[in-house]
């Protein structure tokens, strides 16, 4: 019997185990380009038909500033990449973007998959405004929109996408610069509805290092493929052994800069209110404080914010 869960219908699939399994090193990624894209709006319904996928920006600043970045862990630690794959092709986890991305949308997004059988590929991305890290669900609440990538027929391998959306639109961004992504991966698409697949996994990396932007240790990992997220699904990455510690599906996020980084607070104004408001930040060691995206809260954050401060708005 199949379930409905927002644009997608799932089909029983047998479950995956939430250990992460070892992507094959041997093989080396290989660079994917999709067919079309569909976008997919707040209610996680097209917006629209197909679109032809054409890469090339249509403004000189799109997709200039990395918003997130959860690949790039080459942080010097001896860590190797990739560390291994998802449980399930079907996960969510959280976001922090790094300062001037909030409010922006994903105008380029890169992913990496382990693709196993030769078939139709659709991979889809939802960005949601909230996360729960508490494990008691739903994994993500308030939707933002969302994009399908059509790949055609794939065949088997290891696989890395770089999709520009200037020309279409990506998904909107969390405007206060926190919350979470959702990854799936279909082989059909029939009336208007996605089949989940379990014939793919996600490559895992995180934000340590390099990488820029943050996020927590907890992914949900649909096991059973029924489309939904419950008890047992909700895993913890943390661990004793650093290379395995705080990962999660590798995604990474390009956006258009703000016009006014020192708007701190979103007002569309520079002001003492901004000021306060990184403060209060920076004293929690909020991510939103990590101000130039190096994925530590400390006095270079204070120093950047100050600078963008000091130039107030153009």
């Amino acid at each position: 019997m199949k379930k409905k869960f927002s644009v997608v219908a799932i089909a029983n699939i047998a479950a995956s185990s939430h250990a992460q399994s070892v992507a094959p090193a041997a093989q080396p990624w290989k660079e994917a380009e999709p067919l079309r894209v569909l976008r997919l709006g707040p209610d996680l319904r097209p917006v629209g038909g197909w679109v032809e996928y054409a890469a090339g920006s249509t403004r000189g600043d799109c997709a200039a500033l990395l918003a997130f970045d959860s690949l790039n862990n080459t942080s010097g630690d001896g860590c190797p990449m990739p560390a291994g794959t998802t449980g399930s092709s079907h996960v969510v986890n959280d976001l922090s973007l790094a300062a001037g991305a909030a409010g922006g949308a994903a105008d380029a997004i890169t992913l990496l998959w382990q693709w196993d059988s030769s078939e139709q590929c659709y991979l889809g991305v939802v960005i949601y405004d909230e996360f729960d890290a508490t494990c008691g669900g739903p994994a993500a609440s308030s939707p933002l929109g969302g994009i399908v990538f059509d790949f055609g027929w794939m065949p088997t391998g290891s696989w890395n996408m770089k999709a520009d959306l200037c020309s279409v639109g990506g998904p909107p961004l969390p405007e206060d610069g926190s919350g979470a992504y959702e990854l799936f991966m279909s082989n059909q698409y029939a009336g208007g509805d996605f089949v989940l697949t379990g014939k793919g996994r996600w490559l895992l990396g995180d934000t340590r290092g390099d990488g820029v932007g943050s996020q927590g240790p907890i992914q949900w990992e649909d096991a059973d493929l029924d489309g939904e997220f419950g008890a047992g699904e909700c895993v913890d990455y943390s661990n004793a052994e650093p290379c395995l510690d705080g990962l999660g599906a590798a995604i990474v996020i390009h956006t258009t800069a703000t016009a006014c980084p020192g708007d701190f607070n979103g007002d569309t104004v520079v002001n003492s209110l901004d000021f306060v408001a990184f403060l209060n930040a920076y004293a929690s060691s909020d991510p939103k404080a990590d101000f130039n995206g190096d994925t530590v809260v400390n006095t270079l954050d204070v120093l950047a914010f100050l600078n963008a401060f000091v130039a107030g708005c153009p």
